[in-house]
């Protein structure tokens, strides 16, 4: 399959269960979506929610999937279990299965995220994690990005650190700086799904070219070489979710039939509600969401850098993003 690329804004939105706008940018292989939507293996539902202000989502658990938050814009909070936790632009969150939380968007703003999901093989208890980009102290990938790690397996960090995955590989935030191309690189047995922060330029595999622009999700099939291309003189900031799939799994998957992206929520103990079963209503026009750039939530990337700034110094990584 290669690279995909799609953009939220090109896509309708519909009204969920959680209360939430919904845009769906990849979902599993086996469903009735179009098949530029209907790609993944390992993640079976990568989508972004918009909560307007002063609304609150659904108090709702996942029976046998666990989840990524990752905040794009404003700031809010998030029940999770039994604790409230503030989240703001760059937050990841973990949801492990049967825990149960909802989102709350105190302010006047809209507050946008990503959800992924991801199936379980094996049902067990899990760890909560919230952690924040800028408390991490960010390190330079062999592949020339620099990175924040921040969420990955149990056993292979710190719950701290972000240990706490079942079966996702990672969640990390990269950034590249102005007129940089990465090194070519590889997720081996890795489906990779890359979400664009800001900044815009490329990402390119051995046969093709796709445009990268705030807000485009790019998928990446497992075992395929590909690079980032920054165009711009400001920052290429982006954020990866891996998932593990062996070749035995993607055979097994392409065999299998819809009900694998049933998200089984459970919505305040009642009975078991489908992902699918939404208002369908489509929301006309992303614009008339209170003028979201106006906000001031998240400011733009100062691409007015000096071109000899060194290039080996991560000074601060405030100045990156801000």
């Amino acid at each position: 399959m290669g690279i995909v690329v799609r953009n939220w804004r090109d896509q309708g939105p519909y009204v969920g269960h959680i209360n939430a706008l919904v845009w769906t940018l990849f979902r599993g292989k086996e469903t009735e979506d179009s098949p530029e939507t209907a790609l993944l293996h390992g993640m079976n539902v990568f989508v972004k929610h918009g909560l307007q202000g002063r609304q609150h989502s659904d108090h709702h658990h996942h029976t046998d999937i666990e989840q990524m938050y990752f905040v794009l814009r404003g700031r809010g909070q998030l029940l999770i279990g039994d604790d409230k936790v503030d989240v703001q632009e760059g937050t990841a969150v973990y949801m492990p299965v049967n825990v149960p939380h909802q989102a709350f968007n105190d302010g006047d703003y809209w507050m946008e995220h990503l959800i992924v999901s991801c199936p379980l093989d094996e049902i067990r208890e899990g760890t909560p994690a919230v952690r924040d980009w800028r408390d991490i102290t960010p390190v330079i990938e062999e592949h020339g990005a620099i990175a924040w790690p921040l969420l990955t397996r149990e056993g292979e960090a710190t719950t701290t650190e972000g240990g706490v995955l079942q079966r996702m590989h990672s969640v990390t935030r990269y950034a590249v700086q102005g007129r940089q191309t990465t090194d070519r690189q590889v997720g081996e047995d890795l489906e990779m799904v890359y979400f664009i922060l800001s900044g815009h330029g490329a990402i390119e595999s051995e046969d093709e070219q796709e445009i990268l622009t705030e807000g485009t999700a790019a998928y990446v099939s497992p075992n395929t070489f590909h690079r980032f291309i920054n165009q711009s003189e400001g920052w290429l900031e982006y954020v990866a979710f891996a998932v593990e799939v062996t070749v035995e799994e993607g055979e097994e998957q392409e065999s299998m039939v819809d009900e694998e992206i049933d998200l089984n929520v459970v919505v305040d103990g009642n009975d078991q509600i489908d992902e699918d079963e939404v208002d369908e209503q489509v929301v006309g026009n992303e614009d008339d969401k209170g003028n979201e750039d106006e906000e001031g939530d998240g400011e733009p990337v100062d691409e007015d850098r000096d071109e000899n700034e060194d290039e080996q110094v991560v000074g601060n990584e405030d100045d990156i993003g801000n």
